[in-house]
């Protein structure tokens, strides 16, 4: 709250209603009455007065021996006074509050006195000291009024009833002034600074102490007389209205004795009290019924507010923390014990917490924090004090743009504290909703229009996003917000507009910082592709608009597929063009090389087309396209499309591409890779069986595109000697791939040429003889072939897959060792051969078996993983026959390798008696 200028006129013009015993408990301001606070409330009328000092022979005179001078009371407890002097000539008393009043605001004071039983002198004062200083009493009887001399003092108000109080040659001495004897007068004076200087006075007009000789204290009705002192500070610094009025009958209304504006410096804190002097002559000097009220109370409730998206609070969005400070002063003179503050935060302002602190002295918060919605706390203030709470909270998700939040606190003063300003009691505060525009600008790689996982922003510095409104889709010219820039991030291409409120706009790219704008501006060597005007409009209503997104391409750039060139759907097999239904591959990696740098990349898309944006800057010629070979294909051709270059089919990424002379900010296109998968044979064997005996290997063969094969062996048998001679293999057609040989399965002859499709399978078995000369532990390890040509590939394109199957020479006690395999992808049972994708997962099965008529001791199974498999886990038996007592898997290669596989059993594999082991694998991409 303002301190307002107390104004002396209104005030007496109420106070002139007040009863003589009625505790002055009324303050005005601006002609308005309030109930004030009663900083002092003191009647002297019993035997104590808590917190009073008194001194010289001031007494009080109710109940036993009392505290000052000992004499016993002459009062009933609740009849009693203040007794500064009895009527005994050459005496001084006084007594003061031991206790300051902040001197910033003044004071208001009323009192009843009496003066009586002597021959008419001195009188009384009602004075103030410095309360930072010690209280010293130095002041003198008689006409000093018990106030010239003291210590300290500030102001002293007479009533002067010897007249001596206004008198230079009196106790006040000449220093301080005065026009001379002044009988029956209210007089004031200075400070000691100034020595106690006279600064005013006025006759009363009537008797200020009761002129009958008596020894009994005289009754109010015949004898009465009621102080009223206002204390006032003025605008003019320093500067005071030192009001005296007086009621001379109960009952009855004040009358003005005395109204002067005086120059004073208090000190900040005074202390009250009362001091009575005789002299040649005498009195009763006695006070009592004092009430001290300050002039004023203001507490006063300031709220700012502040969001993430905005310091001033006026605007926030959904999600801002939103950050309330509440400042409580006390403006006013009175100190506010129990001022209780209330803040309702609206219910879309979530996790709401607060705390409390002493911005200055003087000040304490009734609680350090909380937390919910409706905040109810209390502080107390000193007189300048000040308490700061910050209350934190988050602006709902849900709250829809537009809303208007306002909040409201307040500050409600203690029961009886006047407060002269009410109207700063409360404070609010409104934020309003917004939205915050956001987008990139992207680099539009697919040209797609819209902006995909892989792509990010141009790296174009200098661009600019303006927000401008727009009336019904024509962009309206303006500086002033709402219109805005904002700058796009040359590292990722986002902008962000924050605090637009609810309308209709556009936003404009651009490459201007400054409003107005309603012109797009295209970056040079680049086209759009989303918003293709580089103007988007936008109507921003209750909820949050989405990405605003800019999709530019650069014009320099080419593009081209990657495909299968498999012949399906009536397409022509490893002809190098994407024919019939052949399919794009995915996921396909194509660099734009020059020299070993990559100056361009990207990814194939779905359908296996691709996009290469070339850099702005020089590129260093001549450029080569390259692919990097997805897993498991290999290339069957390419074209240069329309660059004017050569393409060069290769086996390895870097030497299978297009070659040519790059054109600064050209455009090309065709540039395409035709690629197939890579044949697949499976899988290795080993058995072991006696001499003069025959086993079978089962092999499967599947085609990755369309061609023809033939298939060949070759043969080593270890030892070399006539002995181990003879060995015969045979490789049969098991044209229903039924791990047996039938009578109508054909003999594949090296010169056999079979023609087949993409995905065809061909299950061979192959047949070994033992010679029965072969001695025992002999080998014989045969590579079988399939020897691949693609047709219609140019040049001639060949390829040839190997598996390979080793026989050993047994005795009769022979391990005998079975090979088979399933799909586990596919869920296909266990067989010789089994048909299976990129990313399957295979399971070999390996079954060893003892075949002979003697136990076999510490049996070891290996294996290879097979070609273009990753290996993934071996597993031992989960029961051990009779005789073998443990199993360990003892080689095997890391997960996603390729290698050898061993299980290492113990103990020993009784005749006729079989254990299994298991591995799996999955097929490479």
């Amino acid at each position: 709250m303002r301190l307002d200028t107390f104004r002396l006129t209104q005030v007496v013009a109420v106070l002139l209603r007040l009863c003589s015993f009625f505790l002055l408990t009324s303050l005005f301001v601006a002609g308005s009455a309030n109930a004030a606070f009663i900083s002092l409330n003191q009647p002297f009328t019993t035997s104590s007065a808590p917190g009073w000092v008194l001194g010289g022979s001031a007494r009080l005179t109710a109940g036993a021996a009392n505290n000052n001078t000992g004499t016993s009371g002459t009062d009933a407890s609740g009849s009693g006074y203040l007794r500064l002097t009895d009527a005994v000539g050459n005496k001084q008393g006084y007594a003061y509050y031991n206790q300051g009043f902040a001197t910033n605001n003044g004071i208001v004071a009323d009192f009843d006195y009496m003066s009586w039983g002597g021959s008419g002198a001195d009188g009384m004062t009602m004075f103030m000291v410095d309360a930072s200083q010690p209280f010293a009493n130095n002041a003198s009887y008689g006409g000093g009024l018990g106030y010239c001399n003291l210590s300290n003092a500030m102001i002293g108000v007479g009533l002067d009833e010897y007249g001596n109080f206004s008198n230079p040659n009196d106790n006040c001495g000449t220093a301080g002034g005065g026009p001379g004897q002044k009988p029956e007068s209210v007089v004031l004076r200075g400070p000691a600074s100034t020595s106690w200087g006279y600064l005013g006075g006025s006759t009363t007009g009537t008797n200020i102490d009761y002129k009958n000789s008596t020894t009994t204290r005289p009754s109010t009705n015949s004898y009465y007389r009621h102080v009223h002192v206002v204390i006032a500070p003025q605008t003019t610094a320093n500067q005071y209205l030192i009001t005296v009025s007086w009621m001379t009958s109960t009952g009855g209304t004040l009358s003005q004795l005395i109204s002067q504006t005086v120059n004073l410096t208090l000190p900040a804190n005074a202390m009250v009290g009362f001091a009575g002097s005789t002299g040649g002559s005498t009195n009763v000097h006695e006070i009592r019924n004092l009430v001290v009220t300050m002039v004023n109370g203001d507490l006063g409730m300031v709220k700012t507010a502040a969001t993430t998206s905005d310091p001033t609070g006026a605007k926030g969005m959904p999600g801002d923390q939103i950050t309330y400070t509440l400042t409580l002063t006390n403006n006013g003179g009175i100190t506010a014990t129990g001022a209780a503050v209330t803040d309702v935060v609206p219910s879309n302002i979530t996790g709401v917490t607060w705390t409390c602190a002493a911005t200055t002295s003087g000040a304490t918060c009734g609680a350090a924090s909380g937390s919910g919605n409706n905040i109810s706390t209390t502080a107390n203030l000193n007189s300048g004090a000040v308490v700061t709470y910050t209350v934190k909270g988050t602006i709902a998700a849900a709250t829809a743009v537009g809303t208007t939040i306002t909040n409201t606190a307040k500050v409600t003063p203690p029961t009886g504290f006047v407060d002269v300003t009410p109207a700063n009691n409360t404070s609010s505060v409104s934020t309003t909703v917004v939205a915050n525009v956001t987008g990139t600008v992207y680099n539009d790689l697919n040209r797609n229009a819209q902006m995909d996982s892989n792509e990010v922003g141009t790296g174009l510095s200098g661009l600019y996003v303006t927000l401008t409104p727009s009336v019904s889709g024509v962009c309206q010219s303006s500086s002033v917000a709402p219109a805005a820039v904002a700058a796009v991030s040359a590292t990722n291409g986002t902008y962000s507009l924050p605090l637009v409120p609810q309308g209709s706009y556009c936003l404009i790219l651009t490459n201007k910082s400054t409003l107005p704008n309603t012109t797009a501006t295209i970056p040079s060597g680049w086209a759009v592709s989303e918003s293709l005007t580089g103007i988007r409009q936008l109507t921003i209503g209750t909820t949050a608009p989405p990405v605003q997104n800019f999709g530019l391409y650069s014009i320099a750039g080419l593009s081209g597929t990657v495909f299968a060139d498999t012949g399906i759907g009536g397409g022509t097999a490893n002809d190098g063009v994407q024919n019939g239904s052949e399919a794009g591959i995915a996921n396909v990696t194509i660099n734009a090389m020059s020299g070993s740098t990559v100056i361009a990349t990207t990814t194939t898309a779905g359908n296996g087309s691709y996009t290469l944006v070339f850099p702005t800057t020089a590129v260093t010629n001549p450029v080569t396209i390259n692919e990097v070979f997805p897993a498991g294909y290999i290339a069957t051709g390419g074209s240069a499309g329309t660059t004017g270059g050569t393409y060069t089919r290769g086996t390895t990424g870097i030497t299978n591409g297009t070659s040519f002379t790059y054109a600064s900010g050209g455009i090309y296109s065709g540039v395409n890779f035709a690629n197939v998968p890579v044949n697949t044979f499976s899988t290795d064997g080993a058995q072991t069986s006696q001499a003069g005996t025959t086993v079978f290997y089962t092999h499967t063969f599947v085609a990755g595109s369309g061609g023809t094969v033939t298939f060949s062996s070759t043969a080593l048998a270890n030892p070399v000697n006539a002995a181990n001679t003879g060995w015969v293999e045979t490789i049969y057609n098991d044209t229903a791939c039924s791990a047996t040989v039938v009578s109508a399965d054909p003999i594949l002859l090296p010169t056999t040429s079979t023609t087949v499709t993409a995905g065809q399978t061909i299950c061979l078995i192959v047949k070994e003889f033992i010679p029965a000369t072969a001695p025992l532990n002999a080998t014989n390890a045969v590579t079988v072939s399939a020897n691949f040509n693609y047709t219609n590939a140019s040049p001639a394109l060949t390829s040839v897959v190997t598996h390979n199957d080793v026989t050993t020479v047994g005795t009769p006690a022979a391990l005998t060792l079975l090979k088979q395999v399933r799909n586990i992808t596919q869920n296909t049972n266990y067989g010789t051969a089994s048909n299976a994708l990129p990313g399957d997962t295979l399971q070999y099965q390996l079954t060893a078996t003892n075949q002979g008529s003697a136990a076999l001791n510490n049996v070891v199974v290996s294996d290879t993983t097979p070609s273009f498999t990753n290996y993934v886990i071996a597993n031992c038996p989960t029961t051990l026959p009779t005789g073998l007592t443990a199993c360990t898997v003892s080689t095997q290669p890391a997960v996603g390798g390729q290698g050898a596989v061993q299980w290492t059993f113990t103990g020993s594999l009784a005749p006729t008696a079989q254990t299994m082991v298991t591995y799996q694998v999955k097929v490479s991409n």
